[in-house]
């Protein structure tokens, strides 16, 4: 499993709720019945709803660790191809936008203002899997989420929430489970909050397209090889893509099956040879992951209510050969490649790996190559991202010396796209060590640039350690504004 650090258990439920623009009504519900662009027009509607903002688009990327970065010239290419299929559109076009998340998976997401994300991880497969590589490839992956922009997906996620409620459930626990273990204020905050990520891992890494339903899956297949077709791609490349998702699903059940055996195993041979008091201790120590295990449960759940790369191979080979059999455009494999093997490109690419593989070594226990690696990936513009300063922090803290990861945390507040959990982790730092008026500054200005509610309560806790009623008193009043009893619970007894 990959040990990209995410805080989706923590904050993607909240990221969910946050309100955006839905440009259209949901067309039909898994209606194999004619082409659904041909049906857009009419159902389409933004009469009423203001367009998201760019802001308001990045917003779900900066969320998490990795937030988003730039490769112009691979940016612009995505743009390009997206600006294309949009011409495809009849009536009112939605106002959306591509963006790039470092990470390695294979994956594309859709937030909830409608920006469509694309991971390195995607643009890493085009350039060196042989079954992908073309144009027509990159179309389909963006032209299924933009699919789900257009048919009102991104607000209609209500079966998502539930599991993701309980993820976020999880990772609460694992915040108090850790805090208990860690010896100082210092480990406490941080333990807690690392563990959030952790057991993140798996929330974008469960299918390439998450947190949908089977029918809007199958919609959004649909409309994408229409939005494909009318931008002169071929239609075929969507296959070559899903069956890729296929064998990386395959693999993800095998590595996820022997995981499980090894730690039943592991428990098993404990029982048989420890003492009680050594059994307790140990099964204390293997709690994060009994944990760990849960949360995958939970994401196993939410899959299994989604429909599997196989059927959805055999649905859209149904739908191509009835609407397009006789569409053969040619494949464009070169202008993608030749913008995917420019040395910049597979420069930058390779630093956002180097910082990957350095999480990936802290949670091996080995800091010391962990740094290594932070050093080779933090060259460059690189070095300069959110998120390299992230990963900085955390190789600080495995080496044993987190004062030395505080200032490059402190400068990437300064960015422009700072994330959150970089604005949480200096803030927990700040409070652990008493600086309490720099670190309410800190989480006012996150809460200012983002407007995540979860915040409240870390702004409570801190406003009131300074004597700061009114304050105090405003932040409950926008707590129970927002009806979410699990918020206000905390916003509770935070100003207590």
């Amino acid at each position: 499993m990959a040990s990209r650090t995410l805080s989706f258990a923590f904050y993607l439920a909240g990221a969910l709720a946050l309100t955006g623009c839905k440009t259209t009504e949901l067309i039909t519900s898994g209606s194999s019945d004619g082409r659904p662009i041909d049906r857009l027009s009419a159902a389409q509607s933004t009469s009423g709803k203001a367009q998201p903002t760019e802001k308001q688009l990045l917003r779900f990327a900066m969320l998490q660790p990795s937030g988003v970065a730039e490769v112009p010239v691979v940016s612009e290419y995505a743009r390009d191809v997206l600006r294309k299929l949009l011409e495809g559109v009849p009536g009112p076009r939605p106002a959306t936008q591509v963006y790039l998340i470092p990470s390695s998976n294979f994956n594309a997401e859709t937030g909830p203002s409608g920006g469509i994300f694309l991971t390195f991880g995607t643009l890493e497969r085009l350039r060196t899997d042989a079954n992908l590589g073309a144009e027509d490839h990159l179309a389909f992956i963006l032209a299924h989420e933009l699919a789900h922009v257009l048919l009102g997906h991104v607000e209609d996620r209500a079966d998502s929430r539930d599991a993701l409620r309980k993820l976020s459930i999880l990772a609460q626990i694992g915040m108090q489970v850790a805090g208990a273990k860690a010896q100082d204020a210092t480990k406490q905050r941080l333990g807690g909050y690392v563990l959030a990520n952790v057991l993140g891992l798996e929330a974008l890494e469960t299918t390439l397209f998450p947190a949908w339903t089977r029918d809007q899956e199958y919609d959004a297949d649909r409309l994408g090889i229409d939005l494909m077709v009318k931008a002169g791609y071929l239609p075929d490349a969507a296959f070559d893509v899903i069956n890729v998702i296929n064998a990386d699903e395959q693999e993800r059940d095998r590595r996820r099956k022997a995981a499980k055996e090894a730690l039943e195993k592991q428990l098993e041979e404990q029982r048989k040879i420890m003492p009680v008091k050594e059994a307790i201790n140990a099964a204390s120590a293997s709690l994060q992951q009994q944990m760990e295990m849960s949360f995958k449960q939970v994401l196993e759940d939410l899959r299994n209510n989604h429909p599997g790369s196989d059927n959805r191979d055999d649905a859209l080979r149904t739908y191509v050969m009835k609407e397009y059999a006789d569409v053969r455009p040619k494949m464009r494999k070169d202008p993608l490649q030749r913008v995917l093997n420019r040395s910049e490109v597979k420069l930058s690419l390779q630093r956002f790996r180097s910082l990957e593989q350095a999480l990936q070594l802290i949670d091996a226990k080995n800091p010391q190559h962990a740094q290594s690696a932070y050093r080779i990936g933090a060259q460059g513009p690189t070095g300069q991202t959110p998120y390299a300063a992230w990963v900085g922090y955390r190789v600080a803290v495995a080496a044993g010396r987190p004062d030395d990861g505080i200032p490059v945390l402190t400068k990437a507040i300064s960015h422009p796209q700072a994330t959150l959990p970089v604005y949480m982790a200096l803030g927990e730092y700040l409070e652990a060590h008493g600086r309490n008026d720099i670190a309410y500054a800190t989480y006012r200005t996150a809460d200012e640039r983002l407007a995540f509610d979860d915040l409240i309560p870390h702004e409570i806790r801190v406003a009131k350690r300074l004597n700061r009623s009114p304050d105090v008193s405003g932040f409950q009043v926008r707590c129970v504004a927002t009806g979410d009893r699990d918020l206000i619970k905390r916003c509770s007894e935070a100003g207590k």
